[in-house]
């Protein structure tokens, strides 16, 4: 009966040892078509280089373009804005865009368009002649 036990015992452990061979070949085989998948992948015509060298190259061709338009806009604003402001006359009717004080504009100097006039408002009035709107 012990014989018998020893025998399967060892039989046992001869199985284990081949399935276990088995399973590291299976294994195996398994990453090898895996790796194969995923170099198909990277390195194919369609594969991730590829296209990430073509969205570079768009990227590239839009940033210049972008910068194309850019510098088209900047030059038809430099059409309308001086690049230094012309002081206007107060009172007077302008004949280019300007500023009251000639220098850069702000909220404290405003942009006075072509063809209009620059009033004092510390001495102006209102339409009806008083200093002061009414409640009206």
């Amino acid at each position: 009966m012990k014989n018998k036990v020893k025998k399967e015992s060892k039989i046992r452990k001869e199985r284990q040892k081949g399935i276990t061979l088995i399973a590291l070949v299976v294994t195996i085989i398994v990453l090898i078509i895996l790796a194969v998948i995923s170099i198909n992948l990277v390195f194919n015509e369609g594969g991730i280089i590829s296209k990430s060298e073509r969205a570079r190259d768009f990227q590239v061709n839009a940033e210049a373009s972008d910068r194309e338009a850019l510098d088209a806009l900047a030059g038809e604003v430099d059409k309308y804005v001086p690049q230094k402001p012309v002081k206007v006359t107060l009172g007077e009717i302008t004949e280019k865009n300007g500023t009251i004080n000639g220098e850069a504009a702000n909220w404290n100097n405003p942009i006075v368009p072509e063809g209009y006039k620059a009033i004092n408002t510390g001495t102006s009035n209102w339409g009806d002649g008083s200093s002061n709107p009414t409640e009206e």
